[in-house]
Protein backbone atom coordinates (compact mmCIF):
# COMPACT_ATOMS: atom_id res chain seq x y z
CA UNK A 1 0.00 0.00 0.00
CA UNK A 2 1.80 3.06 -1.27
CA UNK A 3 0.70 6.51 -0.22
CA UNK A 4 1.08 9.93 -1.76
CA UNK A 5 3.17 11.08 1.18
CA UNK A 6 0.19 12.34 3.20
CA UNK A 7 -1.01 8.97 4.48
CA UNK A 8 0.19 6.94 7.43
CA UNK A 9 1.20 3.79 5.52
CA UNK A 10 4.95 3.58 4.83
CA UNK A 11 6.18 3.16 1.28
CA UNK A 12 7.91 -0.23 0.90
CA UNK A 13 11.52 0.15 -0.24
CA UNK A 14 13.89 -2.38 -1.78
CA UNK A 15 16.30 -3.57 0.86
CA UNK A 16 19.73 -5.07 0.24
CA UNK A 17 22.29 -6.26 2.75
CA UNK A 18 25.92 -6.38 1.63
CA UNK A 19 28.86 -7.68 3.65
CA UNK A 20 32.33 -6.59 2.57
CA UNK A 21 35.49 -8.31 3.69
CA UNK A 22 39.12 -8.09 2.67
CA UNK A 23 39.90 -11.58 3.93
CA UNK A 24 39.71 -14.44 1.46
CA UNK A 25 37.80 -17.53 2.49
CA UNK A 26 38.94 -21.12 2.15
CA UNK A 27 36.74 -23.13 -0.24
CA UNK A 28 36.53 -26.92 -0.51
CA UNK A 29 34.07 -28.12 -3.17
CA UNK A 30 32.20 -31.41 -3.36
CA UNK A 31 33.91 -33.95 -5.62
CA UNK A 32 32.57 -34.29 -9.18
CA UNK A 33 31.22 -36.67 -10.32
CA UNK A 34 29.63 -37.95 -7.14
CA UNK A 35 29.38 -40.86 -6.71
CA UNK A 36 32.30 -41.94 -8.91
CA UNK A 37 33.68 -45.21 -10.24
CA UNK A 38 37.29 -44.64 -11.30
CA UNK A 39 38.19 -40.97 -10.93
CA UNK A 40 36.81 -37.74 -9.52
CA UNK A 41 37.96 -34.14 -9.16
CA UNK A 42 37.90 -31.78 -6.19
CA UNK A 43 38.18 -28.00 -6.60
CA UNK A 44 39.48 -25.75 -3.84
CA UNK A 45 40.65 -22.24 -3.07
CA UNK A 46 43.26 -21.37 -0.45
CA UNK A 47 44.21 -17.73 0.22
CA UNK A 48 47.72 -16.68 -0.86
CA UNK A 49 48.93 -16.02 2.70
CA UNK A 50 48.58 -19.72 3.65
CA UNK A 51 51.71 -21.76 3.05
CA UNK A 52 51.01 -25.07 4.81
CA UNK A 53 47.99 -26.86 3.33
CA UNK A 54 47.19 -30.52 2.81
CA UNK A 55 44.30 -32.63 1.58
CA UNK A 56 43.93 -35.83 3.57
CA UNK A 57 41.87 -38.78 2.32
CA UNK A 58 40.53 -41.25 4.88
CA UNK A 59 38.26 -44.27 5.01
CA UNK A 60 35.17 -44.29 7.21
CA UNK A 61 37.17 -45.79 10.09
CA UNK A 62 39.41 -42.72 10.08
CA UNK A 63 42.44 -44.46 8.58
CA UNK A 64 44.49 -42.16 6.35
CA UNK A 65 44.72 -43.44 2.77
CA UNK A 66 46.67 -40.56 1.24
CA UNK A 67 48.00 -37.13 2.19
CA UNK A 68 48.65 -34.59 -0.57
CA UNK A 69 50.31 -31.18 -0.27
CA UNK A 70 48.21 -28.48 -1.96
CA UNK A 71 49.30 -24.99 -2.98
CA UNK A 72 47.52 -21.72 -2.30
CA UNK A 73 45.25 -20.19 -4.93
CA UNK A 74 42.63 -21.98 -6.99
CA UNK A 75 43.35 -25.64 -7.56
CA UNK A 76 41.93 -28.96 -8.71
CA UNK A 77 42.85 -32.35 -7.27
CA UNK A 78 42.17 -35.32 -9.53
CA UNK A 79 41.63 -38.53 -7.58
CA UNK A 80 42.27 -41.87 -9.30
CA UNK A 81 40.63 -44.64 -7.29
CA UNK A 82 40.00 -47.62 -9.58
CA UNK A 83 41.80 -49.88 -7.06
CA UNK A 84 39.80 -48.56 -4.10
CA UNK A 85 37.01 -50.74 -2.72
CA UNK A 86 33.41 -49.57 -3.04
CA UNK A 87 32.23 -47.44 -0.12
CA UNK A 88 32.29 -44.05 1.54
CA UNK A 89 35.43 -42.04 2.11
CA UNK A 90 36.17 -38.54 3.29
CA UNK A 91 38.58 -35.83 2.31
CA UNK A 92 39.67 -32.97 4.53
CA UNK A 93 41.44 -29.70 3.89
CA UNK A 94 44.05 -29.18 6.61
CA UNK A 95 45.59 -25.73 7.09
CA UNK A 96 48.54 -25.36 9.50
CA UNK A 97 47.67 -28.71 11.10
CA UNK A 98 43.96 -27.94 11.64
CA UNK A 99 41.06 -29.44 9.70
CA UNK A 100 39.11 -26.52 8.22
CA UNK A 101 36.58 -28.53 6.22
CA UNK A 102 35.73 -32.14 5.41
CA UNK A 103 33.44 -33.72 2.83
CA UNK A 104 32.38 -37.25 1.98
CA UNK A 105 32.79 -39.00 -1.33
CA UNK A 106 31.24 -42.27 -2.50
CA UNK A 107 33.12 -44.82 -4.59
CA UNK A 108 30.99 -47.16 -6.71
CA UNK A 109 31.86 -50.14 -8.88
Amino acid sequence: NKTDGNGSSPVMANRLTVELSSTQVIILEQNVPSPFAEQTTIQYFIPENITNAQMIFTDMLGNTIKTAEVKSGYGVVTVFASNLTTGQYSYSLVIDGKVVESKRMVKTK
